[in-house]
This record gives structure tokens, sequence and C-alpha cells, in this order.
């Protein structure tokens, strides 16, 4: 009996999943791929070669066509109304209707522009929207020319609502650091920026901080002009390159529908139905068991979903060949050289 799984949003876990059925589709799944998206940037590509100072190449950026064309699936352009889970039915915004057996969820950071310049005046005309990655990256070669030219004042703006998004605005700090070590870059990171860590990462954070010469601004950014940010303690700050990585919002969908909701309004990780899964956003450990839960569902049985998902990302990218590790209880630190790992114990 051929049975059918939609897939909604395309973000890492869906990315594997596709590699994957591109080797294998097995003869009784029926895929529907729903994106509003053509392209994506890989991540960590496109910092790593921010941080060498390398052009941007195809890997940076990849075609959403070909991937569509090597897995045999079906894509769906079109955005996304509402979700009925219970009744396994999904509304489209052309009043199309999609029943499926199964759906996979995989949330991914929107910047709504007409919110973020409600909360942010500027933003639209002046800010650079780190999201979508692939938008980012075409634009990208701009700042290099303009900051290989002269020493730029960048600014990183965040959310501390987001644990993941903050990752991201310290990631990119670090980032432009290591490819401009003449600039100034700072982290307006909003009130109690690093509350999600344990003690002894968010010690670990702000030593590599101040080593990195990264100014940690916890206050939030309200305003953005052509050459300065307004903060909302009153102060401003000189800027010429503000990157804005939050605030994000959920997708509009998401309130029209009845998955269960995280305190942001974003997709929880424990949907509340056996037939649906969900990655929350940069959720690596179900990027790479989101094959294996497809090849559960097809046998009958429930994905693996015994272990509660991580509160917090367990890691930091602290350079291009350098990040920030917390396992077993201690916090790490691993550097890449020449493809061996060298671990160093920083502190219990």
């Amino acid at each position: 009996m051929l049975r059918h799984l939609v897939l909604l949003g395309l973000g890492q876990a869906h990315r594997a999943l596709l590699d994957s059925l591109a080797r294998r589709m097995p003869a009784d799944l029926d895929v529907t791929l729903i994106t509003r998206r053509h392209a994506w940037a890989e991540p960590d590509a496109l910092l790593r070669r921010i941080a060498l100072h390398q052009a941007l190449g195809a890997e940076t950026v990849q075609d959403l066509p070909s991937l569509v064309r090597r897995s045999g699936i079906r894509w769906v352009a079109e955005p996304v109304a509402a979700v009925e889970a219970a009744r396994k039915r999904l509304h489209l915004e052309d009043g199309r209707n999609l029943r499926f057996d199964w759906l996979s969820v995989e949330t991914e950071p929107e910047q709504i522009r007409d919110e973020v310049e409600r909360q942010m005046p500027g933003a639209r005309s002046n800010g650079l929207f780190l999201h979508p990655l692939d938008d980012l990256a075409r634009l990208w070669p701009r700042v290099q020319q303009l900051a290989d030219s002269r020493p730029l004042r960048f600014a990183v703006t965040s959310s501390p609502a987001s644990p993941a998004g903050t990752v991201q605005a310290m990631e990119w700090s670090f980032t432009l650091r290591e490819a401009w070590p003449q600039s100034a870059v700072t982290w307006v990171a909003g009130a109690d920026a690093l509350a999600w860590a344990s003690p002894a990462m968010r010690d670990a954070l702000r030593r590599l901080l101040s080593r990195h010469r990264i100014t940690l601004l916890e206050d939030v950014a309200c305003r953005v002009e052509p050459d300065e940010l307004h903060l909302a303690s009153g102060a401003r700050l000189a800027c010429d390159v503000p990157l804005l990585a939050g605030p994000c919002q959920p997708a509009a969908w998401l309130a029209a529908s009845d998955l269960a909701l995280d305190s942001a309004g974003h997709a929880s990780a424990v949907s509340g139905f056996e037939h649906v899964l969900v990655t929350p956003w940069q959720h690596s450990d179900r990027a790479r068991r989101i094959t294996s839960d497809v090849r559960r569902l097809l046998q009958g049985q429930p994905p693996s979903r015994s272990q509660a998902p991580a509160l917090h990302p367990a890691n930091v990218r602290t350079g291009s060949r350098t990040a920030l590790v917390e396992a077993f209880g201690m916090t790490w630190g691993q550097s890449w050289l020449g493809g061996r790992v060298a671990n160093a114990l920083l502190r219990r």
C-alpha cells in the first residue's frame, strides 16, 4: 500500500532525508516537499568560507530543483495556510488540501520583514537580514568588498528568546572577527543572552568573546539608522553593517494549526501526534535521526522519540576550525587541524 509522507520545510534534517531518498526510495512511499524556497545555503560552508576569506562557491548555495529531480519526490512551492494534524490534512493558501499518512515538520527561522520593521524601524532599508541564508549569501560579496576596502563596524543583533538564534548570532560574530581582525564586532544580544548555557559554558563563552575582542552588549536594538543602532537603554551604537540575526517569528500557519506550540509560538518538539514528526530548528540530533524515523514508520514502528530533546545547543562554532562543545557535564574546546580533533578540557 502506497503511503504519503509530507515534508514541511527545507532544513538540515529534511535535506538529509532527501539525500537518502535519492539513493534509495522505498517502493511504498510517496513524498511531497512543501517549501517556498528554491535554494538553500549550507550554514557551515557559508561561515567557514567567510571566515577564511574565500569566495562563496557553488557548494555554499545549492539549487532545490536538482535535489528534487534526484530524489524523485513531488515539490509544492505554495505557502501553507493551516495544518489539521488530527485529520491528517494540510491546507495550502491557494485553496488546495493535501492528505497525508505522516507529516514531518522542520521549523525554520523566519524573519517576517513587516514584523521586524514594526519592532525595529529602519530594519528593511538599513539592515542586513540573516534569513533566509541563501539571500544573504547572494548579497554577501558586496559586504566582503566593502570590508576589504577599510575597517568596518559590524553589529550582530539577536533575541535571547531563541537559544538557537543566540548561538547563530554568536557564531557570526566569531566569523566576522576572524575574517576582518581590524574591524569592530559588537554582538547586541539582549538581556541574559547566555542564560540557556550551563555555568561552565557561559564562563568559557564570555572568556572567548573577550579574547576575540567581540563586544557583548546585553541590550536590545530598537531602531536601525544608516550609520548607527538605537538601543533600548537609550544608547546609540555606531555601525556600518547591522546584521539582523533576530528577532525571528514563528510561521504564520502555526497559529491556525492543532500542533503543540512552545511558549514562543513555534512548533514544539513533541507534536502530540504519533504520525507527526517535528524537528526544531538546529536540532542536529533529530537531523541525524530523521531517515531512521521514516524507515521505522514504514515498518509500522513508532519514531525514536524516547529521549527528550536538548533544551539548549550543545556546541558553538568559534572560528573556521574551532568550536566549544558541551558533553558529559563538561565543556570542551575543539580544534580541527588536518582532519584531526584535539580536545582540551576547559572547565568542569
